[in-house]
């Protein structure tokens, strides 16, 4: 009786503070911690008080005094474990104190000695005495259990969590417990005088509880707490670093490169388990790397992009300075250019105009020379006449004039008047002839003409030339073909033809036939040219139509007359020239076509 007074007393000194600090570390129910004014922890008190005076009502047996050392000796085979496998796991955990290595390994060596000895020593204290130390074990989980579902029903959640932990100890106390009533029916169904088979049952009852708990507390523990890790883990790298990886992303997608930044916070995951658990914080820890490396390189990424951004802007800058510059000096360019074409277009036009002048005062010279043919022979003739007519008058007036004589004289004189008459109209012809063709020459105003009739004027104007050439020109031409058309660029195309074949053509060397075939193709016309020259080669005829080409420039050739009548041709008359092969396959060949009727040139 006076020990378990002792006892009692041991238990309201040190029990209820002991309580009342468990409860406020939040390891059993919060009514444990309740206090009084004085700071007294006085339901830790009452309830140590009734547990003290309880066991000293019940005597204080033996067998609960030796169930309360087995569960003591429980508590710290299972406290010695988690310690061993919290500095194994998490080593560098905060710790208001850090034993050393060889304490922990010596408290591990303790609890497996504590375990040997109460398996093959447990029946010294009985089996109802290992039963009720493991009830007593339980009872701390119990309370533990029942803070955890008050504090979850404070924060408004479901009071039992869907725990991986609970769940797996759950099913191995529901095992624990349905091993007990199998231990308790075997037993009772052996005779009590078979003694050595009811010990064998309680070894293996025993060590299946052992393992049970050993089992049931730390294993599902263990798997809990690396899912919690696991999971905090991915918390916090969601609402880290994955987070600030994805704004940075947005940001940059956006151009934001001052907002493209992600902080890296990554924690790895410190699961030391050779097993699947294992292999999975491994896998996590290696996806964290990938994401730090992603993260590390979208700042490198966004220090390139700010780098190529301000040499960008830096080239702008002076690429914009450049291109003012370059802007006045191509003006300035364009400008002089401007002025050169101007003063081109000018030149060409004095070019153009100089040579049409130098044509129309060639064929002035050379029609003077025709005309004064004639003209020569008719003053000749008529001086001829004059002198017949002095002499026959002569003899008149002696009365010496026969009939012989005066018929003679008529004869002469009507040879005379013939040969006169003859060369007047070859000099008119001349004349009426150069008179239309040189008015067209310089003029190109539209009309009706006789294309037949237009054509052997201008070759009759063109005879000086062709007469000094000896070429000959065949004109075949409907005779009633009529057309309305600007004759003047139909004249300068044929005189430019008919020059160039006697310069280019012939080499200025005497002789050669020209052909000028008309076609009459519906509402058009078609003139073709050809000569029997040496030609133009076939990788000449398209620049014979550009500006300034000549092969004569040395001979005073200016290289503009196929290119006015190109573009006369085409601009005006709205038609076409060509150099194409002679149907031949010698000399030179130019096809030109254009309206009958062609419309007149609008103008502004």
């Amino acid at each position: 009786m006076t020990n378990a007074a002792v006892t009692c007393f041991e238990a309201l000194n040190n029990s209820p503070r002991a309580l009342a600090q468990i409860s406020e570390d939040a390891l059993i129910p919060k009514f444990f911690s309740w206090r009084t004014k004085q700071d007294v922890p006085w339901i830790s008190t009452l309830i140590t008080a009734i547990a003290a005076i309880a066991v000293v009502w019940i005597g204080a047996p033996s067998w609960f005094l030796a169930a309360v050392s087995f569960e003591y000796v429980l508590m710290l085979v299972f406290a010695s474990v988690a310690v061993w496998l919290l500095r194994r796991d998490q080593p560098d955990a905060p710790r208001l104190y850090r034993a050393p290595k060889g304490t922990i390994y010596l408290g591990l060596l303790a609890a497996a000695a504590w375990l040997v000895t109460t398996i093959f020593g447990f029946q010294q204290f009985g089996l109802s005495t290992m039963i009720a130390g493991i009830a007593f074990a339980f009872t701390g989980m119990f309370l533990y259990f029942w803070r955890k579902m008050s504090d979850r029903k404070a924060a408004g959640l479901p009071m039992v969590p869907g725990s991986l932990h609970l769940k797996l100890s759950g099913t191995l106390v529901s095992v624990l417990v349905l091993d007990a009533i199998g231990y308790l029916i075997a037993v009772n169904s052996i005779s009590s005088e078979n003694i050595a088979l009811i010990v064998v049952l309680e070894d293996i009852f025993v060590v299946v509880a052992l393992l049970t708990l050993t089992i049931g507390l730390i294993l599902p523990g263990m798997i809990a707490n690396a899912a919690i890790e696991i999971s905090h883990a991915a918390n916090r790298l969601v609402k880290g670093t994955l987070r600030d990886f994805s704004n940075a992303m947005d940001a940059l997608g956006k151009g934001q490169l001052e907002a493209a930044h992600a902080e890296i916070n990554i924690t790895p995951v410190k699961i030391k388990s050779n097993d699947e658990i294992g292999e999975m914080a491994d896998h996590f820890n290696l996806m964290q790397e990938e994401i730090k490396h992603a993260a590390i390189g979208l700042d490198s990424a966004r220090e390139g992009l700010k780098k190529a951004r301000d040499d960008l802007n830096q080239i702008n800058k002076h690429l914009e300075e450049r291109v003012v510059d370059r802007t006045k000096k191509l003006a300035d360019a364009n400008k002089e250019l401007s002025d050169a074409l101007d003063n081109l277009q000018r030149t060409q036009e004095k070019l153009i105009e100089s040579e049409r002048l130098a044509s129309l005062g060639g064929m002035v010279a050379g029609i003077a020379h025709e005309v004064n043919t004639p003209i020569g022979i008719s003053i000749t003739a008529i001086s001829y006449f004059h002198d017949k007519l002095k002499k026959i008058k002569e003899i008149a007036e002696k009365n010496e004039l026969s009939s012989d004589k005066l018929v003679e004289f008529l004869k002469s004189s009507e040879e005379t008047s013939s040969i006169i008459d003859l060369n007047l109209n070859r000099a008119a012809e001349l004349v009426t002839s150069f008179k239309n063709t040189s008015v067209d020459h310089t003029s190109e105003a539209r009309r009706n003409i006789n294309l037949n009739q237009y054509l052997k004027e201008i070759i009759t104007s063109l005879q000086p030339i062709l007469k000094n050439g000896k070429v000959s020109v065949t004109v075949n031409c409907p005779e009633s073909l009529d057309i309305t058309t600007y004759p003047g660029i139909i004249f300068q195309t044929i005189t430019i033809l008919v020059n160039n074949t006697i310069m280019h053509g012939y080499d200025n060397k005497a002789g050669g036939k020209i052909n000028i075939d008309v076609r009459n193709e519906n509402d058009k016309v078609k003139i073709v040219y050809t000569d029997d020259g040496k030609g133009i080669p076939e990788e000449l005829r398209k620049k014979i139509f550009e500006p300034f080409y000549t092969t004569m420039r040395n001979k005073g050739g200016v290289g503009l007359g196929l290119f006015v009548a190109y573009n006369k041709i085409s601009q005006i008359m709205k038609g076409n020239i060509e150099c194409v092969n002679p149907p031949s396959g010698m000399g030179s060949c130019f096809v030109i076509t254009f309206e009958k009727v062609t419309a007149p040139v609008a103008t502004a």
